[in-house]
């Protein structure tokens, strides 16, 4: 295969910073995180960012069926001219104004993907709107993001994302990945991470976008309380949020890497029985 730098230039694609463009350069890495998704013969896999279709190759003989979705036009053409794929399985767009339904119709898929670093985050929230139609989750992503999704209470690396990803399904840490895997190459780590979704989210909530918004407020002053975090956003008073804390088994001075999922979910609830919110 021709180097990574010959093959944008043949095609006039230049790493575009806004999109966090870096392109997996070796077909054998690409083998061992297509094999890592844990793809079989009757699986459905969904590919989000087919870049110069390194991975592309890797998940296509692996799957039963394959779709694409890639901002650049490029890309989309190259894929398309060395692939089988049918064109209607191509879509170049933006991944986070995609609805999966009317492209996947009933089917469950797995998502493979290098992700962008810049897109992080949405990808996840994008996956977990979305989940309906996602059987499982295999991404390649920056290893320090990586680790949030995985993270464990009482350290460094829980987060509001941890929590979210956790009340639907659960996220697994794979192999890490140099940043001289890539072109350009990357300042950091990546890592491998995989996600398992549930059929049904843990818990039932009456309004997950709100809970959802309440989450990253209780961690949008990690080194406060989660009262105090709490007041910018509730018309409640200091010794009612605290009342509350206390009512869930909870200690009034908790900050919010000291809650686990249920605990998270069981104040929302308590809060939400009580004064109208302003999330």
């Amino acid at each position: 295969m021709p180097r990574v730098k010959d093959k944008l230039k043949s095609l006039e694609v230049r790493p575009k910073k806004r999109f966090g463009q870096n392109f997996l350069k070796s077909e054998e890495l690409a083998e061992a995180i297509a094999e890592d998704a844990g793809l079989t013969s009757v699986d459905t896999v969904l590919e989000i960012g087919v870049g110069l279709g390194i991975l592309s190759k890797a998940l296509i003989k692996r799957s039963a069926d394959y779709y694409a979705i890639e901002i650049e036009k490029g890309f989309c053409e190259e894929l398309l001219a060395g692939s089988a794929v049918p064109a209607e399985h191509v879509i170049c767009k933006d991944v986070r104004k995609i609805e999966l339904a009317p492209i996947v119709g009933d089917k469950k898929v797995v998502v493979a993907s290098n992700v962008p670093y810049s897109i992080s985050t949405d990808v996840i929230l994008w996956m977990i709107r979305e989940r309906r139609n996602i059987k499982s989750a295999s991404l390649l992503l920056q290893q320090e993001f990586a680790e949030r999704l995985a993270g464990k209470p009482h350290t460094k690396a829980y987060g509001s994302l941890t929590v979210l990803v956790s009340l639907y399904g659960k996220a697994t840490l794979g192999r890490i990945v140099s940043g001289g895997s890539f072109h350009p190459p990357t300042s950091v780590s990546s890592r491998m991470v995989n996600i398992k979704f549930y059929d049904q989210p843990l818990h039932e909530l009456d309004h997950q976008e709100l809970f959802e918004a309440f989450v990253r407020i209780a961690f949008s002053m990690r080194r406060k309380q989660v009262v105090n975090c709490l007041l910018r956003h509730f018309v409640l008073e200091k010794d009612e949020i605290k009342a509350a804390l206390r009512d869930v088994g909870l200690d009034e001075m908790a900050r919010a890497e000291d809650l686990e999922l249920v605990n998270f979910v069981d104040l929302y609830q308590r809060i939400r029985q009580g004064k109208k919110n302003t999330v």
